[in-house]
Formats: structure tokens, C-alpha cells, sequence
């Protein structure tokens, strides 16, 4: 005879769930055991039938609670005491459960305890730390929080996450005391290749987001990086194309940020415009041109992200409020009232005021030779003032129509040697470039981004990713 063992906590939980069920179970496992006992075949129905209702034998049950029954102890073990007791006992402890709140718009914590019957004592015990006071004051509707309590309903455990990339927990370690713990979730980093391409009408924001960019700071980083040589809100052209070579971040598969851009092409009517980042030893991540020179030039293209040019350098312009002929020695950028307004290159401020004609305006010396001058502003930003010392790309203040103007739009001068120029004709004057001893290192850094670049430049858009 084969020796089928049966587990006494299974018979128990299963009895506790549907007692009908376990009845029906029983005689189903007692039926196949007692087939299984025939070496010779299959008995006579009638035989199994009497099997099956003649009494059990009275064969001792093994004391260890651990210790599984055999299949023809199986009746004696359902009618005695200790199976009677098991069950009772099953029903004496009820199981924990977990309750998800997800957090609404007018929700305060105070009411998220009330609603699931937490006590405010345990409320205040995870405040009373320096992470609960933090985490819970700090929630927002869409916000997760995890309320996990035992089989009596006491609180047992609070978790949530308080950032993309964290999470805190707070478990109850005593009567009424909660430890908190912050964790830190892992970011999972994937090489990413985008490719876009303009057509009559589009941005970069429009052809960026089209070829799978997902977080728009991203593009004005990328065009940030280009911004001595193009001018992305009026340069482009049907046919155009951009590129893109960076990191995007997860966590658990959820988008998380753009991380590291390492390499940004545009081809503007044919021109290959493009720019790789390098880590040369002791000079830090920058930069450069396929060739090695610095991306970054000594002046930027404009002044800021402006609609359209309202009026350009012009020797002999009619001045539409004084009704003359005079030379107009600036560009004049059109872009709604509070642009902000930045500074093309670095230097001090010589004079920053206010008069009858140019309304705020701010002047800023570039070194000995060039000097730049922003007119008609609607502010002047705090701390630019006289012998300020300002960087490229700082904010000087906001497009405004103060002084002569008809309209909100920032007057822009450029001078040379005190001669007014065109920016527009100015040779892009760049940077110190890489010198020898890292130039060959740098070429072969980049000799793969480069080939990417390259066979994607007539392909489709969109976006791959290049290693996970």
C-alpha cells in the first residue's frame, strides 16, 4: 500500500473557506487514495463503494503538529477535537490587509487618517520624525500612500513615495512609536538617438516632441548649445533636419528626466552644424566642433526668443514717432511684454537707468573692444546695476515698451571699437580650442556618434534607443 500524505493546515484552510467544498474534497481525495491501493487492477464498483462508507480504522494520528497525516488517517483526523480546534483557532486570528488612498485635491492628512479610523496619536508619532514631518506635509493630490494594518486593524506599516526617485516608509516599532526609513530607487540610464525634421510651419518644439523627446528642457539645452551659431526661432527650413544623441532615465520603466546630451546636430539648408560633448582632463565636460574647436562662441546670435524682427540695422530708417529720416543703429526684436532678456557675452555693466527715449535700458562693456546696449526694457532685473559683472546667457531683465516705442519689442545695439555694426554681420568669434595633447583622444570619443549621425541623416525620424 502507497503512503499518501496529507497536509493538516490545508485541510483546515480549506475548510474554513467552503465547508461543503472540503466535504467534497475529502471524499475526492479518500476515492483516489483508496484506487491507488489496488496493485492488480481496477476493484468492482460495488467493492469501492463499500470502501468508501465502511469505517475508517482507527489509526493513530501523529501528535506534531508539522507532521502530515496519511491518506487513510484522513476521517479520523476530520471528526477529532485537535481538527475542531484548527479551525477555531483559523477564525480567532483574522488576516492583515493593505488600503491604497490616493491622494485628491482639498485632502489633508488629518482626514486621510480619520477616514481609515487611525488613531491621530499614530498621525503625530510619524510626524513627530524629521522625514514625516517632510513627507506628509509635502502631499499632493495624484500622490500614493499605503496604509498596511494587521488582523486587529492597528496600523502597522505607512509607505509612500515621496519623489520619482524616492521613497519613504514608516513601521510601527512599538506601542505608538513609528521608525522611518527613505529609499532611494534605482535609475536605470539608456542611451538615446532622436531625429527630427522640419517642415513649413514647425518649431523645434513641435519636431523635437514629434521625434520622441519627451521633456522639452531638453530641447533648449540642445539649443543652447548651438545658440552662437543658430538661431532656432527663425533659421529653420523645410527639409531641416535635428538630431540628438542623450540619456534618458527610468526607474522601474517609468520615464523619470533626460539626462546627459552628448551629441546635437542640425542641418540648416545643407550647413552640418554640430556639437559633441568631451571630458578633457582637467578642463571638465564642455563642448566642441567635429574639429575640436569650442562650440561656445565669444557673443550670442540674439538676445533672446523673439516673434520677428520689427526693424533691422538701418542707416537711413524713417523713425515712426519723430516722423524722420535717421540712421536706425540697432535691431529691433519683437516678443511679448516680460520675455526675459539676456546677456550676449560676458562683461561688466557700464550704466543701467532710465531715460526720456530709451526708457530702461542697460549698456555692458565685452572687454576693450566690443560693446552691447539693451533699450525700451519693461524691467531691469535686480543686482544689474553699474559695475556688475555679468554672464552670457545672464538675465539682464524683460521685454517692455518704455521710452519711444509703439510696441513691446527690445532695441538691441552692437559696437565695435565704438562704431555701431550689425550683430548680423559679425564674424562668430569662439572660444579657446582643444589643444593638441587631447584633440586625438577627442576625435576617437566621438568617431561613433559621429557614424550614428551620419546614417541617420536621410533616414526617418523619431527615436531608438541605442543601449539599455
Amino acid at each position: 500500500m502507497s503512503r499518501n500524505l496529507i497536509n493538516r493546515q490545508s485541510l483546515v484552510a480549506v475548510f474554513v473557506g467552503a465547508t461543503f467544498a472540503v466535504a467534497a474534497t475529502a471524499v475526492a481525495v479518500l476515492s483516489d487514495a483508496l484506487r491507488e491501493r489496488s496493485h492488480a487492477g481496477t476493484p468492482d464498483p460495488a467493492t469501492l463503494m463499500n470502501e468508501v462508507h465502511a469505517p475508517a480504522p482507527a489509526l493513530p494520528i501523529p501528535d506534531s503538529q508539522s507532521q502530515p497525516i496519511l491518506v487513510e488517517q484522513l476521517p479520523s483526523y476530520l471528526s477529532s477535537p485537535e481538527f475542531e480546534q484548527a479551525v477555531i483557532r483559523s477564525d480567532l486570528e483574522p488576516l492583515g490587509h493593505d488600503h491604497v488612498i490616493v491622494v485628491k485635491r482639498g485632502n489633508t492628512v488629518s482626514g486621510i487618517f480619520d477616514s481609515l479610523s487611525v488613531p491621530q496619536t499614530d498621525m503625530y508619532s510619524i510626524m513627530a520624525s524629521p522625514i514625516g514631518r517632510a513627507s506628509l506635509r509635502r502631499i499632493h493630490p495624484g500622490q500614493e500612500l499605503t496604509f498596511s494594518f494587521d488582523g486587529n486593524g492597528e496600523l502597522r506599516r505607512l509607505s509612500m513615495q515621496v519623489a520619482i526617485d524616492r521613497r519613504v516608509e514608516f513601521l510601527r516599532s512599538g506601542k505608538g512609536q513609528f521608525d522611518g526609513t527613505e529609499t532611494l530607487l534605482p535609475v536605470q540610464t539608456r542611451l538615446t538617438h532622436s531625429v527630427g525634421q522640419f517642415s513649413y510651419g514647425d518649431s523645434l518644439s513641435s519636431v523635437g516632441l514629434d521625434s520622441g523627446i519627451r521633456d522639452p528642457r531638453t530641447l533648449m539645452r540642445a539649443a543652447n548649445l548651438l545658440a552662437w551659431e543658430v538661431d532656432f526661432w527663425h533659421d529653420p527650413r523645410p527639409g531641416d533636419t535635428f538630431q540628438l544623441i542623450y540619456d534618458r532615465q527610468y526607474i522601474d520603466g517609468n520615464f523619470l528626466a533626460d539626462g546627459t546630451i552628448y551629441a546635437v546636430e542640425f542641418v540648416n539648408r545643407g550647413k552640418v552644424i554640430q556639437s559633441f560633448r568631451y571630458d578633457a582632463p582637467g578642463l571638465g565636460p564642455n563642448y566642441y566642433t567635429r574639429d575640436g574647436k569650442s562650440n561656445r562662441s565669444v557673443f550670442l546670435r540674439a538676445p533672446l526668443e523673439y516673434t520677428r524682427v520689427s526693424s533691422s540695422f538701418n542707416l537711413k530708417r524713417f523713425h515712426p514717432i519723430l516722423k524722420t529720416v535717421r540712421p536706425h543703429l540697432g535691431t529691433d526684436y519683437a516678443a511679448p511684454q516680460g520675455t526675459p532678456v539676456r546677456s550676449v557675452g560676458d562683461g561688466v555693466v557700464t550704466a543701467a537707468g532710465r531715460t526720456r527715449a530709451n526708457g530702461n535700458y542697460v549698456v555692458i562693456r565685452h572687454g576693450s573692444i566690443y560693446q552691447t546696449k539693451y533699450l525700451h526694457l519693461h524691467t531691469i532685473r535686480k543686482g544689474v546695476t553699474r559695475g556688475a559683472v555679468v554672464s552670457q546667457g545672464q538675465v539682464l531683465g524683460t521685454v517692455g515698451m518704455t521710452g519711444f516705442a509703439t510696441g513691446p519689442h527690445l532695441h538691441y545695439e552692437f559696437l565695435v571699437n565704438g562704431e555701431h555694426r550689425d550683430p548680423k554681420t559679425i564674424p562668430v568669434q569662439r572660444s579657446e580650442p582643444l589643444v593638441a595633447e587631447h584633440l586625438g583622444e577627442f576625435l576617437k570619443s566621438i568617431r561613433p556618434m559621429v557614424a550614428i549621425l551620419e546614417s541617420a541623416r536621410a533616414n526617418s525620424t523619431g527615436s531608438i534607443a541605442l543601449q539599455d
